[in-house]
């Protein structure tokens, strides 16, 4: 998550969940922000943010979920921290799926793409840091 490191935590964060083959289908109940800024004169402080996305994962290689949502901490400087929260991500082949964060710079981060083998959902609850 080192790319986020001094941006603006403020604005439109995307992630974007895409499954690149057939047959195998699953979920994605949400996702969650832990972030840690640089307040102006302050020390560092955590925030969360978590995003309701309950939305179903087809079983069609031309299917992508993308949730966006608006961050808003007023009184927030730059990231110094940054950490990516997946909550009920359930599918049936974890390699088929490809997941990326967008900042709201326009900075994006792949967190994994075509990996987890046949196993069943091997990101469910997975922390990105």
């Amino acid at each position: 998550m080192a790319s986020f490191i001094g941006e603006n935590p403020n604005g439109v964060w995307s992630l974007t969940v895409s499954d690149d083959a057939p047959i195998a289908s699953g979920t994605l109940i949400a996702w969650g922000l832990d972030l840690t800024v640089l307040p102006a004169g302050a020390a560092s402080r955590a925030r969360t943010f978590t995003i309701d996305v309950n939305s179903v994962i087809p079983d069609d290689d031309r299917y992508t979920i993308t949730s966006s949502s608006l961050v808003s901490a007023p009184g927030f400087g730059p990231i110094v921290d940054l950490d990516v929260r997946l909550v009920g991500l359930t599918h049936t082949a974890s390699s088929d799926l490809d997941i990326t964060l967008q900042s709201p710079a326009g900075t994006t981060v792949t967190l994994t793409t075509d990996n987890g083998g046949v196993f069943d959902d091997a990101f469910d609850g997975t922390v990105w840091d």
